[in-house]
């Protein structure tokens, strides 16, 4: 072998390091910036998610507390078929967007709506038992509430 040809060759070899490198640079690159997106993308869905379940309890519970006041103040039932539908429908979005514990509580609180609404238009009306469904009712409002903040890591 010649002299010159170990030059060469060893010019060859330091063209192909730097070639690789680069390479390796611009793929690295390429990795990072798509563990970045993944990542990112994933951070945006969670609190997509977030938003939807903070919606979907704030609508559940207007919606019955609604329910409830037109219970008790529609004369003609007219109002009292709308909200009632829409307090279903409420119950819908939280069972669709939220995991089973909320979907459960969130029906107990509409059931003890419900059991109050059926005793607030009982007559006669006995006082105890109609005492007892509110606390039941307050009770379950309060446990879906305290759910609901624990879910969406609201502190009170």
């Amino acid at each position: 072998m010649l002299p010159t040809d170990d030059a060469a060759i060893a010019t060859i070899n330091a063209a192909w390091i730097a070639l690789a490198a680069g390479l390796a640079g611009v793929i690295l690159t390429i990795v990072a910036g798509l563990v970045g997106a993944i990542i990112q993308g994933r951070r945006e869905h969670k609190k997509w998610i977030r938003d939807q379940r903070l919606r979907a309890y704030v609508d559940h519970l207007a919606a019955t507390d609604n329910y409830l006041r037109a219970a008790q103040h529609d004369d003609d039932g007219s109002e009292f078929a709308a909200v009632a539908a829409d307090s279903i429908r409420a119950l819908s979005v939280v069972q669709l967007v939220g995991p089973d514990h909320m979907a459960a509580s969130a029906d107990a609180y509409q059931a003890a709506a419900k059991e109050s609404v059926k005793h607030l238009n009982l007559f006669p009306r006995d006082p105890e038992r109609l005492d007892r469904v509110e606390d039941d009712r307050l009770a379950k409002r309060r446990a879906f509430i305290q759910a609901a903040r624990k879910q969406v890591k609201i502190r009170a």
